[in-house]
């Protein structure tokens, strides 16, 4: 079920000033960094102290420097914002790039697969001329001038063939009539390109030229399947990830993709009852859309492939304000990727180049390609032998589609590629707005919670609490559901007893089925929750399917709902919650804070919905005592919404699982994969 939207959040003035020291973390990521390293050719700044003010531009430019007369503007995507002034360097060509280029014979051919007529002027073919990673996808050659579709700049010296130079290089001041950039001694070539004819004008066309290797590609997702010790906490990494402002310097043109939070319920009549997270993406795309870039919005929907997104595109339509909007519409964009290779289809890179500048479009489902969930199970032997589709992913996203990544989907915490992959290959990434707050301001406050009420149906919601209690934060854990159950049975063993699952003992009852080793699991956490001075509440009796309310759960039936005195004890353990936090606040110390997630029971149903809609009121209890309160989304959520309103807690989150996972020890692997980013582009010369 959909989660509630979120509410007006309390200013939380007394929050703990960042500060990090670099010098706590000295073991970032080894083989990532030895690699960029020696791409660079110099080793990585070891960085301590307080870090600086996230919320800056990165250098002090010029966005549009002026080009001299007679040679066209750069535009586009890929045009680099950096004026003359900058102290950021471009993203380093690897030294053996020349190694990579193709055979005269496979850089010029037509996409129909024919030579075209007429032919690129030899000079384009000068070997070891190689192409740097932001570059763009079109440009247009006639006989008298050549012209740029979306940010490549072509010049032509008198008397010579036509050259297309890479504005990515590094900037210089104009010289030899030539704009910032491109100099005799300071120009590079794209090596495959093909051509067609369309009417009197030439279009050049580029495939994809690879600059991220398939050994760094193999590293980086090593890197987000697995654990690391050498990732900093959720505070540390958000220090080190841009925001959107940081990109404001990017000129009008610019490709941006945006990953959004797209998993919506959507009706048969097509029209989006819960769409709090579509709506989440409204801040960040009109923040773009004011700066006339270039939008793709992408993400999934759902696990079954054959859901589409053009409703999404449709509703979004509908939400953005005029002056973003405009005389274009929104853009749907049906496929997109060839999944066997791994390439964007040349019909999705020519749709997506023929937008003009300030459009936003949304392309089709990522989750319709397998490729999206390569590194969900993955080990290393898979990553290896995939590394070759992965890179061409990467790649081909980054010089077809767009090099800058907006991540704006803050419930899209699995390690899908759009999320976790593609930023590897980017020029520039940053947090969207909405993710940031979140983030920011919501989750790092949520992470010291003093009190989590953890409930539900899914056992696996053990693993997360696993997590939560290993930070040593958590004094006092209320639980019920599935996962109560399992500390209920655990608890009794540690006391010398036995406790009876009823049918979530069985097998065949994988919907609520609890494993002798989720038995062995909470038990290692009960035990050492008491020993670190945690206290577990656990459920006293359950209402049956019958709505009897029992001590025990005979076999043959299962716990719908915390029974009465359950209900009670909840209400005496929040009461003395509250005794606590009192004292903290008389102490000069901060508020307590509370975290609630999931339901008691089936609330779905009236006969069971007691307990789940009188701890509801338990939440509203705490809230007017002064506890900051926050709710997790999901089902949560919704039985705020039904049974309470917004204001009684300090804020709702539109994200369920995503939340259980930044509250533990291993960052949420789209958080991964910016704070790998960043390490990488503070790392360039």
């Amino acid at each position: 079920m959909g989660a509630a939207a979120p509410s007006s959040a309390k200013p939380c003035d007394d929050r703990p000033p960042r500060l990090l020291s670099r010098s706590t973390h000295p073991g970032h990521l080894q083989a990532v960094q030895a690699e960029t390293s020696q791409q660079r050719g110099h080793d990585l700044p070891h960085r301590s102290g307080p870090p600086e003010k996230r919320k800056r531009p990165c250098v002090q430019r010029d966005p549009m420097p002026s080009t001299p007369a007679g040679v066209p503007r750069l535009t586009g995507h890929n045009r680099h914002p950096h004026g003359p002034a900058s102290t950021c360097q471009p993203w380093p060509i690897p030294q053996d790039r020349s190694k990579r280029i193709e055979s005269p014979d496979d850089r010029l051919h037509s996409p129909t697969g024919h030579q075209p007529e007429g032919t690129l002027p030899t000079a384009a073919h000068a070997p070891g001329r190689v192409v740097g990673p932001t570059i763009s996808n079109h440009g247009t050659l006639d006989s008298h001038r050549l012209s740029v579709g979306s940010g490549t700049l072509l010049r032509q010296d008198a008397g010579s063939s036509p050259i297309i130079g890479n504005p990515s290089t590094r900037r210089k001041p104009p010289t030899d009539g030539f704009p910032a950039g491109l100099t005799q001694d300071n120009d590079t070539l794209y090596p495959r390109y093909s051509q067609h004819v369309l009417s009197e004008t030439r279009t050049l066309h580029k495939r994809t030229a690879m600059t991220v290797s398939t050994e760094s590609t193999i590293r980086w997702c090593s890197a987000l399947a697995g654990t690391s010790d050498s990732i900093p906490s959720l505070e540390e990494c958000l220090e080190s990830i841009p925001n959107l402002d940081t990109l404001d310097a990017l000129p009008s043109g610019t490709r941006v993709l945006v990953r959004g939070d797209t998993d919506v319920v959507v009706q048969a009549d097509g029209s989006i009852p819960d769409d709090v997270r579509i709506r989440s993406l409204v801040d960040t795309l009109t923040h773009g859309g004011r700066r006339g870039w270039v939008q793709l919005v992408y993400g999934h929907r759902g696990r079954d492939p054959k859901m589409s997104l053009e409703p999404i595109a449709r509703h979004l339509d509908t939400l953005l304000p005029p002056e973003v909007r405009g005389n274009h519409p929104v853009t749907f964009v049906k496929e997109w990727l060839d999944d066997q290779t791994g390439h964007v289809l040349a019909t999705a890179a020519d749709e997506v180049a023929g937008l003009p500048d300030g459009a936003i479009a949304v392309l089709e489902n990522t989750r319709r390609y397998s490729l999206e969930r390569a590194l969900w199970k993955a080990d290393d032997e898979t990553i290896a032998e995939m590394a070759p589709r992965l890179t061409n992913y990467v790649n081909s996203v980054s010089d077809l589609l767009a090099n800058v990544h907006v991540n704006e989907g803050f419930a899209a915490s699995n390690r899908d590629l759009s999320s976790t992959l593609v930023p590897l290959g980017c020029q520039q990434v940053a947090l969207g707005r909405y993710v940031d707050e979140e983030l920011s301001r919501h989750v790092t406050r949520t992470r010291q919670a003093d009190l989590v009420v953890f409930s539900g149906i899914k056992i696996n919601k053990l693993d997360d609490l696993e997590q939560i209690l290993a930070r040593k934060q958590v004094k006092t854990v209320i639980a019920a559901g599935g996962l109560a159950l399992a500390l209920k049975a655990a608890a009794a063993r540690h006391d010398g007893n036995e406790f009876g699952l009823g049918l979530a003992g069985d097998p065949t009852q994988a919907k609520i089925y609890i494993p002798p080793e989720r038995i062995e699991q909470a038990g290692a956490m009960y035990r050492q929750g008491l020993e670190a001075g945690v206290e577990f509440v656990l459920p006293v009796d359950f209402v049956l399917g019958d709505g009897t309310a029992s001590r025990v759960i005979p076999d043959g039936d299962a716990q719908f709902d915390v029974g009465p005195e359950t209900r009670a004890v909840q209400v005496e353990a929040v009461g003395k919650f509250l005794d606590s936090h009192r004292m903290e606040v008389q102490a000069g110390r901060r508020p307590a804070i509370a975290f609630h997630n999931g339901v008691f029971g089936l609330f779905e149903e009236e006969a069971f919905e007691k307990g789940t809609r009188e701890f509801v009121g338990q939440l509203k209890r705490m809230t007017d005592a002064g506890v900051e309160v926050y709710v997790g989304g999901g089902e949560g959520g919704t039985a705020l919404a039904r049974y309470g309103q917004p204001d009684w807690v300090t804020h709702c989150f539109t994200a369920g699982g995503t939340i259980l996972k930044a509250l533990g020890n291993e960052p949420i692997p789209y958080i991964k994969a910016l704070y790998l980013k960043s390490l990488e582009a503070e790392s360039r010369p």
